[in-house]
């Protein structure tokens, strides 16, 4: 078996713009087309029937994606994720917005950064990441999209303690958060129940 090559830094999942210590990514031509092909390829298998989902201008927060993220990440050995209202949230007005505007991107159709979008008043989070996904029917051909790709697979295998979710018609949007720190301590934590 041949080790895979090394990931150019253009392709790897985007970081917030605005996180402290983080560079910029910037959208170039050819990521856009990467992104594109990409969005492409994530389709839902032939004959995957339809699921009941919500339109493009609602989104739901109880996407389904916890408990299948849950157990991928158990087969590393990883600790499992807890939900957070902030990061639904965050996930939910993004996929409702790529959803009723028609494209798939890491950037808001209003130029929302993953960072802006997850911002809690008197909060840092120390790390965030985002994985999204179009044309899937079930959180479980979500999960399958984002294992097959290795920049998604690192966020779902990364060092992250939350996750918000959401799903807008066939648009998918999972965030990862590691410890929010409010003046120096570790938040006790914004659960969904």
């Amino acid at each position: 078996m041949h080790p895979q090559p090394p990931i150019p830094d253009a392709w790897r999942p985007h970081p917030p713009q605005d996180a402290p210590g983080v560079a910029p990514v910037r959208l170039t031509a050819g990521l856009a087309a990467l992104v594109l092909a990409a969005a492409c390829t994530m389709q839902a298998a032939p004959g995957a029937g339809p699921s009941a989902a919500p339109g493009p201008s609602a989104a739901t927060s109880d996407a389904g994606l916890l408990g299948p993220t849950n157990a991928f990440r158990a087969g590393l050995g990883l600790a499992p994720l807890s939900r957070d209202a902030t990061l639904d949230a965050a996930a939910s007005a993004h996929a409702r917005d790529m959803a009723a505007n028609g494209f798939m991107d890491h950037r808001g159709s209003d130029g929302s950064t993953l960072g802006t979008r997850a911002r809690k008043p008197g909060c840092t989070w120390t790390g965030l990441a985002e994985n999204i996904a179009r044309g899937q029917s079930t959180p479980e051909a979500a999960l399958s999209a984002w294992t097959g790709s290795p920049g998604h697979r690192r966020n779902l295998a990364g060092p992250y303690e939350r996750m918000g979710q959401a799903r807008a018609g066939d648009v998918w949007v999972a965030v990862y958060g590691m410890a929010c720190r409010q003046f120096g301590t570790v938040d006790a934590a914004a659960p969904v129940g």
